[in-house]
């Protein structure tokens, strides 16, 4: 299957700023199930310089500078992916490679728990913890079923997330907040676990399903495994990872600052089609 990505950002400045060097982050994560076969990231006004950089956690980055003032920065992702079907649960736990106690200092960022969970979190962890059997993929697929089930998905579009807790009494939340709520929870069961912001070609999640968000789960043996609790499944052929970090914060798109006390009005589109969808709408 091939998937065609356009990805539009604009912000829109009440008066002319000076742009601090900013990150883009739209490069797609190594995965063997896809292959990149057009990527052209268009920014206007042009940069003086841009560079290709790693971060922290192994995410392709472009860093990008400028000279001049501008009132208005606009970027344009065109991403042109072929994807491979694959069986998500093609892997075995093996618990006798890597140690996870031995190698704890490599999980440390992913086991963080930022604030006290609610008494009602905690108690529906155990609860699912004790009927699993506390084994780890049987846990995590049934913590990732039960917040499908019971947590309404919902469109928001603030990058702030809702804590946890709040999360957890709603009821509801986006894709953002539903997977740092179940992040945290797998944390507390001390099962190391990250945040991912990419594509998503999933038209079951509804309207805004195309920039989406979802968790991987570390599991002795295979690796980091994806789950997405929006839909209650495993990761697929048509999730494409763009940014992964053990804060959400990190994941965004655009990072950056500038100049001055002008405010900023942020515009985005993201749209997402098959071969088969383009092709149906502009036939050769």
């Amino acid at each position: 299957m091939k998937l065609f990505i356009e990805h539009y950002t604009r912000y829109d400045y009440s008066s002319l700023v000076f742009a601090e060097p900013h990150y883009l982050q739209f490069n797609p994560q190594s995965r063997p199930y896809f292959k990149v076969e057009h990527f052209d990231l268009l920014i206007t006004p042009t940069p003086s310089g841009t560079s290709a950089r790693l971060d922290a956690e192994q995410n392709l980055v472009t860093q990008c500078w400028f000279d001049q003032s501008f009132g208005k920065l606009e970027i344009k992702l065109d991403l042109r992916v072929e994807c491979q079907s694959f069986n998500p649960y093609n892997f075995l736990v093996d618990h006798q490679v890597g140690n996870t106690v031995e190698q704890s200092t490599v999980f440390t960022s992913f086991l963080i728990i930022q604030e006290e969970l609610s008494e009602g979190l905690k108690r529906w962890l155990t609860e699912i913890s004790e009927e699993s059997g506390e084994t780890p993929l049987t846990l995590i697929t049934m913590i990732n079923r039960e917040i499908h089930g019971k947590w309404s998905h919902q469109l928001r579009y603030s990058p702030d997330l809702l804590s946890p807790n709040d999360c957890f009494e709603a009821k509801r939340g986006s894709c953002r907040d539903l997977s740092w709520m179940m992040i945290i929870g797998l944390r507390w069961l001390r099962i190391p676990a990250r945040f991912v912001s990419g594509y998503a070609y999933n038209t079951e999640l509804g309207e805004g399903h195309e920039l989406h968000a979802w968790v991987e789960a570390w599991l002795p043996g295979a690796g980091w495994i994806g789950f997405d609790p929006s839909s209650g499944l495993l990761t697929s052929e048509v999730y494409i990872p763009i940014h992964v970090s053990h804060d959400p914060k990190w994941t965004l798109p655009v990072i950056g600052n500038y100049r001055g006390d002008a405010s900023s009005k942020l515009t985005t589109k993201v749209s997402i089609c098959s071969e088969q969808d383009a092709n149906e709408v502009d036939p050769p």
